[in-house]
Protein backbone atom coordinates (compact mmCIF):
# COMPACT_ATOMS: atom_id res chain seq x y z
CA UNK A 1 0.00 0.00 0.00
CA UNK A 2 2.75 2.23 0.95
CA UNK A 3 4.40 1.72 -1.73
CA UNK A 4 1.68 2.09 -4.63
CA UNK A 5 1.04 5.47 -2.72
CA UNK A 6 4.27 6.64 -2.95
CA UNK A 7 4.07 6.14 -6.84
CA UNK A 8 0.99 8.15 -6.81
CA UNK A 9 2.65 10.75 -4.91
CA UNK A 10 5.86 11.39 -7.23
CA UNK A 11 3.44 11.32 -9.96
CA UNK A 12 1.42 14.09 -8.75
CA UNK A 13 4.97 16.10 -7.43
CA UNK A 14 5.83 15.81 -10.89
CA UNK A 15 2.68 16.62 -12.39
CA UNK A 16 2.25 19.95 -10.38
CA UNK A 17 5.89 20.92 -11.72
CA UNK A 18 5.47 20.34 -14.85
CA UNK A 19 1.78 22.41 -14.90
CA UNK A 20 3.66 25.33 -12.93
CA UNK A 21 6.55 25.74 -15.38
CA UNK A 22 8.66 24.11 -12.01
CA UNK A 23 11.59 22.75 -14.03
CA UNK A 24 12.15 26.22 -16.16
CA UNK A 25 12.36 28.69 -13.23
CA UNK A 26 14.29 30.91 -13.26
CA UNK A 27 16.43 32.07 -9.86
CA UNK A 28 19.07 30.27 -7.52
CA UNK A 29 19.08 26.18 -6.88
CA UNK A 30 17.68 26.67 -3.41
CA UNK A 31 14.54 28.12 -5.12
CA UNK A 32 13.89 24.80 -6.61
CA UNK A 33 14.36 23.10 -3.76
CA UNK A 34 11.89 25.18 -2.16
CA UNK A 35 9.86 24.79 -4.68
CA UNK A 36 9.95 20.78 -4.74
CA UNK A 37 9.82 20.29 -0.90
CA UNK A 38 7.06 22.91 -0.85
CA UNK A 39 4.85 20.38 -3.23
CA UNK A 40 5.93 17.63 -1.48
CA UNK A 41 4.82 18.65 1.68
CA UNK A 42 1.10 19.64 0.68
CA UNK A 43 0.55 16.60 -1.26
CA UNK A 44 2.11 13.93 1.15
CA UNK A 45 -0.68 13.99 3.29
CA UNK A 46 -3.37 13.52 1.03
CA UNK A 47 -1.81 10.34 -0.51
CA UNK A 48 -1.12 8.86 2.92
CA UNK A 49 -2.12 5.84 3.12
CA UNK A 50 -4.51 6.16 5.89
CA UNK A 51 -4.79 5.44 9.69
CA UNK A 52 -1.96 3.10 10.77
CA UNK A 53 -1.56 0.75 12.98
CA UNK A 54 -1.73 1.17 16.73
CA UNK A 55 0.71 1.24 19.49
CA UNK A 56 4.62 1.85 17.72
CA UNK A 57 3.25 -0.20 14.93
CA UNK A 58 1.68 2.70 14.06
CA UNK A 59 4.76 5.27 14.88
CA UNK A 60 7.01 3.20 12.42
CA UNK A 61 4.92 3.36 9.57
CA UNK A 62 4.46 7.29 9.72
CA UNK A 63 7.84 7.86 9.96
CA UNK A 64 8.47 5.30 7.15
CA UNK A 65 5.94 7.25 4.85
CA UNK A 66 7.73 10.61 5.84
CA UNK A 67 11.16 9.15 5.21
CA UNK A 68 9.70 7.94 1.30
CA UNK A 69 8.10 11.16 1.03
CA UNK A 70 11.25 12.93 1.79
CA UNK A 71 13.39 10.58 -0.09
CA UNK A 72 11.25 11.34 -3.37
CA UNK A 73 11.61 15.47 -3.04
CA UNK A 74 15.75 14.73 -2.35
CA UNK A 75 15.79 12.82 -6.02
CA UNK A 76 14.14 15.53 -7.57
CA UNK A 77 16.13 18.06 -6.35
CA UNK A 78 19.26 16.05 -7.67
CA UNK A 79 17.63 15.11 -10.59
CA UNK A 80 15.85 17.75 -11.91
CA UNK A 81 17.06 20.93 -10.99
CA UNK A 82 17.68 23.20 -14.01
CA UNK A 83 20.68 24.74 -12.19
CA UNK A 84 22.15 21.34 -11.42
CA UNK A 85 22.36 19.53 -8.34
CA UNK A 86 23.77 21.07 -5.25
CA UNK A 87 24.21 18.10 -2.60
CA UNK A 88 25.43 20.58 0.02
CA UNK A 89 22.09 22.62 0.13
CA UNK A 90 19.99 19.37 0.58
CA UNK A 91 20.49 18.63 3.88
CA UNK A 92 19.01 21.45 5.52
CA UNK A 93 15.74 21.77 3.55
CA UNK A 94 15.24 18.04 3.49
CA UNK A 95 15.59 17.47 7.65
CA UNK A 96 13.25 20.54 8.03
CA UNK A 97 11.16 18.90 5.23
CA UNK A 98 10.82 15.59 7.27
CA UNK A 99 10.22 17.49 10.78
CA UNK A 100 6.89 19.33 8.64
CA UNK A 101 5.92 15.85 7.16
CA UNK A 102 6.37 14.35 10.62
CA UNK A 103 4.42 16.89 12.65
CA UNK A 104 1.76 16.88 9.71
CA UNK A 105 1.43 13.15 9.65
CA UNK A 106 0.97 12.90 13.62
CA UNK A 107 -1.15 15.46 14.09
CA UNK A 108 -3.51 13.59 11.40
CA UNK A 109 -2.91 10.45 12.94
CA UNK A 110 -3.90 11.96 16.35
CA UNK A 111 -7.01 13.57 15.38
CA UNK A 112 -8.23 10.26 13.35
CA UNK A 113 -7.29 8.59 16.52
CA UNK A 114 -9.38 10.70 18.68
CA UNK A 115 -12.66 11.49 16.02
CA UNK A 116 -11.80 9.15 13.09
CA UNK A 117 -13.10 5.28 12.78
CA UNK A 118 -16.96 4.36 12.47
CA UNK A 119 -19.38 6.24 13.37
CA UNK A 120 -16.69 9.58 14.20
CA UNK A 121 -17.27 13.15 13.60
CA UNK A 122 -13.91 13.09 11.26
CA UNK A 123 -13.55 10.79 8.36
CA UNK A 124 -9.83 10.72 7.14
CA UNK A 125 -10.67 12.20 3.82
CA UNK A 126 -11.90 15.19 5.60
CA UNK A 127 -8.77 15.36 7.93
CA UNK A 128 -6.28 15.11 5.25
CA UNK A 129 -7.99 17.93 3.44
CA UNK A 130 -8.67 19.97 6.30
CA UNK A 131 -4.94 19.79 7.41
CA UNK A 132 -3.36 20.67 3.53
CA UNK A 133 -5.91 23.27 3.65
CA UNK A 134 -4.61 24.78 6.77
CA UNK A 135 -0.67 24.50 5.72
CA UNK A 136 -1.49 26.18 2.52
CA UNK A 137 -3.06 29.06 4.55
CA UNK A 138 -0.26 29.17 6.97
CA UNK A 139 2.01 29.07 4.19
CA UNK A 140 0.61 31.98 2.18
CA UNK A 141 0.38 33.84 5.76
CA UNK A 142 3.32 36.71 3.68
CA UNK A 143 0.96 36.69 1.31
CA UNK A 144 -2.55 37.87 2.60
CA UNK A 145 -1.83 39.28 5.21
CA UNK A 146 1.34 40.86 4.48
CA UNK A 147 -0.67 44.56 3.83
CA UNK A 148 -2.25 44.16 7.07
CA UNK A 149 1.40 44.96 8.56
CA UNK A 150 2.01 47.49 6.42
CA UNK A 151 2.39 51.07 8.57
CA UNK A 152 4.39 52.96 10.72
CA UNK A 153 3.62 51.29 13.49
CA UNK A 154 5.75 50.87 16.48
CA UNK A 155 4.86 46.91 16.45
CA UNK A 156 5.11 46.20 12.70
CA UNK A 157 8.74 44.84 12.65
CA UNK A 158 7.02 41.86 15.41
CA UNK A 159 4.05 41.56 13.38
CA UNK A 160 6.34 40.98 10.75
CA UNK A 161 8.28 38.57 12.59
CA UNK A 162 5.57 36.65 13.26
CA UNK A 163 4.00 36.42 9.94
CA UNK A 164 7.08 34.68 8.65
CA UNK A 165 7.68 32.31 12.11
CA UNK A 166 3.91 30.86 11.57
CA UNK A 167 4.40 29.88 7.71
CA UNK A 168 5.82 26.42 6.97
CA UNK A 169 6.86 27.55 3.58
CA UNK A 170 9.51 30.38 5.25
CA UNK A 171 10.59 27.71 7.41
CA UNK A 172 11.23 25.27 4.15
CA UNK A 173 13.04 28.71 2.28
CA UNK A 174 15.11 29.11 5.76
CA UNK A 175 16.68 25.71 5.85
CA UNK A 176 17.41 26.03 2.19
CA UNK A 177 19.29 28.81 2.33
CA UNK A 178 16.95 30.94 0.33
CA UNK A 179 15.73 34.07 0.72
CA UNK A 180 12.25 33.85 -0.26
CA UNK A 181 10.96 37.44 -0.10
CA UNK A 182 13.59 38.79 -2.41
CA UNK A 183 12.55 35.65 -5.13
CA UNK A 184 11.80 37.49 -8.16
CA UNK A 185 7.87 36.39 -8.08
CA UNK A 186 7.31 36.56 -3.97
CA UNK A 187 9.42 40.46 -4.33
CA UNK A 188 6.78 41.32 -6.80
CA UNK A 189 3.22 40.11 -5.24
CA UNK A 190 4.55 41.00 -1.46
CA UNK A 191 5.33 43.95 0.06
CA UNK A 192 6.79 42.63 3.22
CA UNK A 193 10.60 42.43 1.33
CA UNK A 194 10.81 46.43 1.66
CA UNK A 195 9.93 46.29 5.67
CA UNK A 196 12.46 45.84 8.20
CA UNK A 197 12.45 41.79 9.09
CA UNK A 198 14.38 38.81 10.18
CA UNK A 199 13.69 34.92 9.69
CA UNK A 200 13.22 32.63 11.89
CA UNK A 201 16.90 30.48 12.90
CA UNK A 202 17.22 27.24 12.27
CA UNK A 203 17.90 25.95 14.93
CA UNK A 204 14.89 27.08 16.96
CA UNK A 205 12.80 25.87 14.24
CA UNK A 206 14.68 22.38 14.85
CA UNK A 207 13.66 22.70 18.74
CA UNK A 208 10.19 23.37 17.75
CA UNK A 209 9.47 20.44 15.20
CA UNK A 210 11.49 18.06 17.40
CA UNK A 211 9.22 18.90 20.97
CA UNK A 212 5.97 19.26 18.51
CA UNK A 213 6.76 16.00 16.94
CA UNK A 214 7.84 14.40 20.35
CA UNK A 215 4.12 15.86 22.07
CA UNK A 216 2.22 14.49 18.89
CA UNK A 217 3.58 10.97 19.06
CA UNK A 218 3.06 11.09 23.04
CA UNK A 219 -0.54 12.06 22.45
CA UNK A 220 -1.38 9.08 19.73
CA UNK A 221 0.47 6.57 21.71
CA UNK A 222 -1.98 7.46 24.73
CA UNK A 223 -4.68 7.87 23.18
CA UNK A 224 -4.25 4.35 21.46
CA UNK A 225 -3.93 2.65 24.73
CA UNK A 226 -6.93 0.08 25.52
CA UNK A 227 -8.85 1.34 28.10
CA UNK A 228 -9.61 -0.60 31.42
CA UNK A 229 -13.11 -2.14 31.30
CA UNK A 230 -15.09 -1.62 34.31
CA UNK A 231 -15.00 -4.66 36.20
CA UNK A 232 -18.61 -6.20 36.65
CA UNK A 233 -20.39 -6.36 39.76
CA UNK A 234 -20.96 -10.43 40.99
CA UNK A 235 -24.52 -10.31 42.85
CA UNK A 236 -24.13 -11.82 46.11
CA UNK A 237 -26.18 -15.30 46.80
CA UNK A 238 -29.39 -15.17 49.33
CA UNK A 239 -28.89 -17.68 51.85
Amino acid sequence: MILARGAWLAAGVVLVLLAGDGLAMDGPASAFNVMVASVVALLAPLFWPGTPGPGRRGLWLVLAWCLGATALAALLMLGLNPRGPRVAHLAGVCGQLLLLLLAVHLLLASLLARWGGEGGLLSRGAGQAGLVLLMALMAALPLWLGPAVQGPSSGADDAVDLLLALSPLVHLAVAAGNDLLRNGWFYEHSNLAGLPFSYPEVSKLVVVYAAACLLLSLSRLRLQRPRPEAATPIPERSS
